[in-house]
């Protein structure tokens, strides 16, 4: 049985979700909270498999999330009307917090998407009731050695990210330089229809532009261009092509695809990057992006809300780092410079 805290100010919500996730005799409500506070409270107290959170309340929900992240941490599942919209900075800010994903809240019976969104919600909590997470702890400083790396010809960094990943991809491009000058893939798990949010949220306060990525596009670019929905990220001579499909390990984009197209093209001008994230997706292109004389990295399980991409990599042998994305940021920083890699 998986135990359910649902997390909204509105009782008619409250009572709509509970009626929804009880509807399948696999879960069960434990609780239900009508604020941030309550949350907190009643997530260690009652310690439940999943928690669904809405953000828009008293006590806010982004507050709430980082508390119960940093004290016992819980699944936490975005379920608010920001997540229909997906264009909310606010939304992202959860997941920052430590959310692990947000879907669309299920529309009244009577709606004719009702049944696909119940199912959504579904499957979105079956798939991280119970999860093994990290505490979010303050960055600290690490004492390990400063790290010499010689400047290559770097040309391309592609970054995979799933759960957690939005709070670990910001962290990453905050440590580079605004002159950075390898242009960026980045493939980012996320509910259908946010891609473009992603990348506005992440382009503010990041030093190097973000944008979506479109067909055709030709290296060198500046920055950063994210995956959009429905298409798979690669790079072939040089360009940007989005593929149509099929999904591969259950994704559309999938970090696999995105590494083996740069293993295929030029892969010592390359860097993957595979950061936090369920599953296995990105493990396997990593490696091949490896063995055909690429640079790879991983983010570390202390740092990672979910170590099952970097962690799957790590047990093939295709990284050749694991470090908190800061340090990932001055890693890819050295191999062009061929300056220090991490002076903390």
């Amino acid at each position: 049985m998986i135990r359910v805290l649902v997390v909204d100010d509105s009782p008619t919500i409250r009572a709509h979700l509970r009626r929804v996730i009880e509807s399948d005799p696999e879960f069960v409500v434990q609780a239900e909270a009508a604020d941030g506070e309550a949350a907190v409270v009643e997530s260690e107290r009652l310690r439940p498999d999943v928690i669904t959170m809405d953000l828009l309340m008293p006590a806010a929900g982004v507050r709430a999330i980082r508390r119960i992240m940093s004290a016992d941490p819980r699944p936490i599942v975005i379920v608010s009307s920001l997540a229909d919209e997906g264009t909310d900075p606010t939304l992202f800010e959860g997941l920052a917090a430590g959310a692990l994903t947000a879907v669309r809240r299920p529309p009244a019976l009577s709606d004719p998407d009702f049944s696909a969104r119940r199912q959504e919600l579904l499957d979105t909590l079956r798939s991280v009731a119970g999860l093994a997470l990290i505490k979010r702890q303050p960055r600290r400083r690490s004492g390990s050695p400063t790290m010499q790396s010689a400047a290559v010809k770097l040309e391309l960094v592609g970054v995979g990210a799933s759960t957690g990943g939005p709070s670990a991809v910001k962290e990453l491009l905050s440590g580079l330089p605004g002159d950075f000058v390898p242009s960026m893939l980045l493939v980012q798990h996320i509910s259908p229809g946010f891609a473009a949010s992603l990348a506005d949220w992440l382009s503010k306060g990041s030093p190097v532009p973000v944008e979506l990525a479109r067909d055709g596009m030709t290296l060198p670019w500046p920055g950063v261009l994210v995956g959009p929905d429905g298409a798979h990220l690669t790079i072939v001579d040089g360009r940007v092509r989005l593929d149509p499909g099929p999904a591969r390990n259950g994704h559309m984009p999938s970090v696999d695809c995105l590494f083996e197209s740069m293993a295929a093209w030029r892969p010592s001008a390359c860097a993957g990057v595979l950061l936090t994230g369920m599953g296995e997706d990105g493990a396997a292109g990593l490696g091949r992006l490896r063995d055909r004389g690429g640079n790879t990295m991983v983010q570390d399980a202390e740092s990672s809300v979910v170590f099952g991409m970097p962690g799957s990599a790590l047990k093939l042998g295709a990284a050749s780092l694991s470090l908190p994305p800061h340090r990932l940021a001055r890693a890819l920083v050295a191999m062009v410079t061929g300056g220090p890699g991490d002076r903390r």
